[in-house]
């Protein structure tokens, strides 16, 4: 499970930077190592998730909303 979190995240990440280009967005910053625990990849999914519930602020602080998308989850 973790390598396929892993490769999901990469992709996501690869599709978030050429969406960032394209649109004039900040991409979140994401850890992408291959040692992560799954708890630690969850979080760098939930960080792609508020990304595209409202990319059109990405430029402000996305720790705060992060959290509020996973609370709402």
């Amino acid at each position: 499970m973790q390598s396929s979190l892993h490769k999901l995240l990469v992709g996501f990440n690869w599709s978030l930077i050429r969406m960032s280009k394209h649109n004039s967005y900040y991409p979140p910053r994401l850890n992408l190592d291959e040692n992560q625990d799954v708890d630690s990849l969850l979080k760098e999914l939930n960080k792609v998730l508020a990304f595209l519930k409202a990319p059109e602020y990405s430029y402000m602080t996305k720790d705060r909303y992060a959290k509020d998308v996973k609370e709402s989850i």
